[in-house]
Order: C-alpha cells, then sequence, then structure tokens
C-alpha cells in the first residue's frame, strides 16, 4: 500500500499524492511519525476537524518538508494552543529523523 494510500484510509486528505509519495520514499520513518502526529490531532479536535497533508516546497530556497494542515468548519479560539501542544509531541517524536512536518491551519473552510 502507497503512503498516501495508508493516510488517506486514516482520514487525512492528500494534496499531490505523487509529491507526497516520492517525500516518504526519501524519508520512509516520516510516515510513521506522521500517522502518530494525526492520531494525537484527532484525539484533540472535533470529530468534524478535517486534516490536509501536502509537501510544501520554499520557493526561494531549495527546502521541501510535509505540512499537516488542520481545518474547521468554525474554528475554536484555542486551536494555536492545540497545535502547539501537538508540536512539541511531534519534536519529541522526529529527534534524529531525517524529514520534517509541520501542523499548522490556514484558517480556511472545511470543504463539503
Amino acid at each position: 500500500m502507497l503512503p498516501e494510500q495508508r493516510l488517506e484510509a486514516t482520514g487525512i486528505e492528500v494534496q499531490d499524492s505523487t509529491n507526497v509519495n516520492l517525500y516518504f520514499a526519501q524519508h520512509p520513518e516520516m510516515l510513521h511519525i506522521t500517522l502518530a502526529v494525526y492520531e494525537t490531532a484527532k484525539s484533540m479536535f472535533s470529530v468534524s476537524t478535517r486534516f490536509s497533508l501536502m509537501v510544501y516546497v520554499d520557493p526561494e530556497i531549495n527546502d521541501r518538508y510535509l505540512t499537516l494542515y488542520v481545518r474547521q468548519q468554525s474554528y475554536d479560539s484555542n486551536i494555536l494552543d492545540q497545535i502547539e501542544q501537538i508540536s512539541e509531541r511531534l519534536h519529541e517524536l522526529a529527534k534524529g529523523v531525517s524529514g520534517r512536518l509541520l501542523i499548522t491551519t490556514d484558517f480556511q473552510p472545511v470543504e463539503p
């Protein structure tokens, strides 16, 4: 099963699956970390929260990393605090691992 298929089976929407699969091919340990971070995030947010994963490519420098977006129809006032808590867990999991994952929100509404 491809990484994107494993992620989508858990409920993560994958954007640009080709780049996501290539990223996991280069950084295979990141799949386990991404799934663990998602499980932590899922337990902290309402069931209507959606998660979207993509590879961010910095246009100015040669930098690429995974980005997990947290999206809600109506944003909780403490969403940034919750994301910070998840980021702390991520930091613990990712010590010594190649690849990076950013968890954030773009405050976009959940698409139907």
